[in-house]
């Protein structure tokens, strides 16, 4: 009885947690525009494989810290590139 105790509760908590963020998600997502949106679609995975070293004890692999490196250097390159006004012609 113990056990499904728990997973009622790890159940209810998944429920609240993943619609808030998928709530906030939404509601932040236009606001950003495109290449926000982009950004921030790119870096849930890295933060699933964050969690579920940290929550669940799985190893990672060197190769995938390689390519968490390489999307959030890519994804912060993006964000800080200067954005280019095109010149109304005459």
């Amino acid at each position: 009885m113990k056990s499904a105790t728990a997973g009622w509760w790890g159940l209810a908590l998944l429920t609240i947690f993943y619609g808030t963020g998928f709530t906030v998600m939404f509601i932040v997502l236009p606001r950003l525009g495109v290449v926000g949106n982009s950004s921030i679609m790119s870096i849930e995975p890295i933060f699933a494989l964050a969690l579920g070293w940290f929550i669940l004890d799985q190893k990672i692999a060197l190769i995938q810290i390689v390519g968490a490196c390489l999307v959030v250097g890519l994804v912060i390159k993006l964000g800080l590139r200067k954005q280019v006004t095109s010149k109304p012609t005459r």
